[in-house]
């Protein structure tokens, strides 16, 4: 009788205990991922943002997309990932709290609503039910989590907002305070993911991510492919397509060869070589769009690198045949910049634009210029580390650039990385003196790239002898931090000057990108930059 009862209080103990923990732990999905009840979203991701899911939506008539990439950086932790990746591969896995169109429109994703947007409090409200792919359910303690992680990952980025002033109001609701007040932020939030507070591991995320994306991931082998699956309990509805492989492409040559043969059913971006072959390829259509991307050559201003006198950085400037960029790495499929940055950015107006006409922007290749330079700058048999990030254009560029520099007398050592090393390299003013990269950001602001450029990456600037680095960085934060237009506009005329004044990077031309497409995909459109939603689309036949 008494092990009877003593057997009778140790279910009843364990019963507790179970209750007790799963009452202090974060709620997990209730429904069976095959039977489970999305909530009705009014800007769902697979729906025309601010309608329902409309009646009789098409069903796809096959189950795999399979998307060409490149530079895969062997992470498929979305911060550490490449621009090439992040914005459509990491949005199927993780997502942001909103995004935008391609007019610019926000979109709400895990948020539903945001009050005050033009203020220094955001009350975010969360959709609701909503879960990550380990079942647990998304709350307001994620946001503040992953905005840290966030913070932490990259310095200087999301300044804006002060964790120590913001809170978790309830369980959806999350007040985010910016001190300073920052306009930019909510474009830049667009590539914030969301994370799960309770499970997060930086480490184990790599080949293992978590997130509340449409697709999780199936199978991940590093520079060879990534096949992901469907989420039938996805918030917004199950994607239509149910398998989505990316193969990783690192050769322009392989890259159009699976178009041709029909390995793949997307290629973006196609080579520009190969943009006038990709439109004669039956069965495929070719969309060209603006990016509001600029190539350039930025320049490391530590002291320890020759570039760190204006004299050096003019000295090449003038040494560069932009030409040569346009018409061997990109074909033709780019234009003269007139201008550091994307003349398609926001904010832009042609007094800006008649400023350069003072600098080295509108010059053709100077070669005279360009030795007279290198020698006030000591730069004549000198050796520079030119770094790419292993690609074809990039690599191409670094060889323009070496035989540029040596009708100067300036000697280049080009190093050529993967995508992972290069990002790491870039931080490192020890390992390069010119960096072959470019200038984009996810809200198009000049002001921004102007900005953000400079300040999240300190050690390309800070340890060098620029003597009106201080001011700059105040000027960058300054505009960043100001509420009206006009100001700002004011002071991106001044940030413009003093930027051409230290020539912090030399734009080498304005890009236009294209992808190929299947003809046989519907529901396909082009997000904020060219972004790719792939659980948006099906298979008409």
């Amino acid at each position: 009788m008494k092990k009877k009862c003593a057997r009778s209080l140790a279910l009843l103990l364990c019963c507790v205990m179970f209750v007790t923990i799963m009452a202090c732990s974060k709620p997990s999905n209730p429904a069976n991922p095959s039977n489970s009840a999305n909530p009705t979203n009014s800007n769902a991701s697979n729906t025309t943002p601010g309608k329902e899911t409309p009646a009789g939506t098409p069903v796809s008539a096959r189950d795999t997309l399979t998307v060409a990439v490149s530079q895969d950086s062997g992470t498929l932790l979305p911060n550490g990932m490449s621009q090439l990746w992040l914005p459509s591969v990491g949005r199927m896995l993780c997502e942001p709290l909103w995004d935008y169109n391609a007019d610019g429109e926000i979109v709400y994703i895990l948020a539903e609503s945001v009050d005050g947007w033009d203020g220094t409090v955001w009350t975010i409200h969360l959709r609701q039910g909503v879960y990550f792919s380990n079942g647990g359910e998304l709350t307001a303690e994620d946001i503040g989590f992953s905005i840290k992680w966030a913070k932490d990952y990259v310095a200087g980025q999301y300044r804006e907002f002060n964790l120590d002033k913001s809170r978790i109001i309830d369980k959806y609701t999350y007040e985010l305070v910016l001190d300073p007040y920052g306009y930019a932020p909510q474009f830049g939030a667009s590539q914030l993911f969301i994370y799960d507070s309770e499970t997060f591991d930086p480490d184990d995320f790599v080949m293992n991510p978590i997130g509340t994306g449409p697709y999780v991931k199936d199978e991940y082998v590093v520079n060879s492919h990534l096949n992901l699956k469907a989420r039938e309990d996805y918030w917004g509805g199950a994607p239509r397509i149910k398998n989505l492989h990316f193969k990783v492409f690192n050769e322009d040559a392989q890259k159009i060869n699976a178009l041709q043969t029909g390995q793949v059913d997307v290629l973006a971006p196609i080579p520009s070589q190969e943009i006038e072959f990709a439109q004669t390829i039956p069965g495929y259509e070719v969309i060209t769009y603006s990016n509001r991307t600029a190539p350039n050559l930025t320049f490391n201003f530590d002291a320890r690198s020759p570039m760190s006198t204006l004299d050096a950085r003019l000295a090449v400037s003038y040494a560069i045949d932009t030409n040569a960029v346009i018409n061997l790495v990109y074909f033709g499929h780019a234009s003269p910049n007139p201008y550091p940055i994307s003349v398609h950015c926001r904010e832009l107006e042609p007094a800006l634009l008649e400023m350069v006409h003072e600098t080295v922007y509108p010059t053709a290749r100077d070669v005279e210029k360009a030795k007279a330079y290198a020698e006030s700058a000591g730069l004549v048999g000198k050796e520079i580390r030119v770094v790419t990030n292993g690609t074809p254009a990039y690599v191409t560029t670094a060889e323009i650039v070496q035989a540029n520099l040596k009708d100067i007398g300036v000697n280049v050592v080009i190093d050529n990385y993967d995508a992972a090393s290069y990002t790491d390299v870039a931080k490192d003013p020890t390992r390069f003196d010119i960096l072959v990269t470019a200038t984009g950001s996810p809200s198009g602001l000049a002001n921004s790239m102007f900005s953000n450029y400079v300040m999240w990456y300190p050690t390309r600037y800070e340890g060098g002898i620029w003597d009106g680095y201080k001011d700059y960085l105040l000027l960058a934060q300054t505009v960043m931090s100001t509420p009206s237009a006009a100001e700002r506009q004011e002071m991106l005329y001044k940030i413009s000057r003093q930027f051409m004044d230290n020539m912090l990077w030399f734009a080498l031309c304005e890009l236009d990108s294209s992808i190929a497409v299947n003809s046989e995909l519907g529901d396909v459109r082009l997000w904020n930059n060219g972004n790719l939603r792939f659980n948006e689309w099906y298979w008409k036949s």
